[in-house]
């Protein structure tokens, strides 16, 4: 549903689409490595197992990536790729050799990576809207974190038996849901942010990136409003004028004019603050 969102606004690489689509390609990685897992498993293979793991670490790492970006921060590759990678190494060293380390290391690493995405939403300059995705980020990763000692109690032992444990069934399950969640909560987060940016480009003057006459006249109403419900204070308007500017627009064409607009639309903010 999220690649198909992101497909439909043209793979456009804005911030909400991007994220939706980037959010969309991580569960598409996690379900990947369950699937994995799963048929490892049944087939009593423990390489297929350390490989689902390592990309149900990445697609939390994917995540973590996606959310970074839709707060404004740059993209790490490097963040993405050190659970994973860390994940292996582990297993390959013999610092977690058996299956329980194993579960253990995992849990560990995705716990990790949830509250790292809450904390990147929370960046967010107006995080009311993220709370939901805030609050079931950090649930899914206290859940992970309360797996290890249930684990440590009741051992999976090898991986013929884990298939016939009691409680794996139920982290497969609160894992799945939590996906399930986040993606509706995700897509309701990008609306809100695709319609914004909407409203905001509709209030701003595309060539100065100062508000516009409509936004002028929404503005001045609302303080007008304001000040005759307050008792009616007195309200006053700054006009800058920009004197010559159709003789220098003439003269010199208007891409020099658009520079002037410009260069005076970045002066006044400036002054006038």
């Amino acid at each position: 549903m999220l690649i198909l969102t992101w497909g439909r606004d043209g793979w456009s690489l804005e911030t909400a689409p991007c994220f939706v689509g980037s959010w969309g390609i991580a569960i598409i990685v996690f379900s990947a490595g369950g699937a994995a897992m799963l048929a490892s498993a049944l087939m009593g293979s423990a390489g297929g197992i350390v490989l689902g793991a390592s990309l149900v670490v990445l697609a939390s790492a994917l995540s973590w990536d996606a959310a970074r970006r839709f707060a404004g921060r740059a993209s790490s590759r490097i963040g993405i790729v050190l659970g994973p990678a860390g994940f292996l190494l582990l297993v390959y060293t013999g610092l977690a050799s058996s299956l329980d380390e194993r579960f253990v290391a995992a849990c560990s690493l995705l716990a990790a990576y949830g509250v790292a995405t809450g904390l990147e939403l929370r960046r967010m300059p107006d995080a009311s809207q993220s709370w939901p995705a805030i609050a079931l980020l950090f649930l899914g990763s206290g859940s992970y974190l309360l797996w290890i000692p249930v684990a440590v109690a009741s051992p999976l032992g090898t991986v013929t038996a884990a298939l016939n444990n009691d409680w794996l069934p139920f982290v497969v399950l609160a894992a799945t849901l939590l996906r399930v969640a986040l993606a509706f909560v995700v897509l309701s987060m990008a609306k809100e942010r695709d319609e914004e940016q909407q409203r905001r480009y509709a209030l701003t003057d595309s060539l100065t990136g100062l508000p516009n006459r409509r936004a002028l006249f929404e503005v001045a109403d609302s303080v007008v409003q304001r000040r005759v419900h307050g008792g009616g204070t007195p309200v006053s308007l700054l006009i800058i004028d920009l004197d010559c500017f159709k003789e220098t627009n003439d003269t010199f064409g208007h891409t020099v004019g658009d520079e002037v607009l410009r260069l005076f639309a970045k002066i006044a903010t400036r002054t006038s603050r």
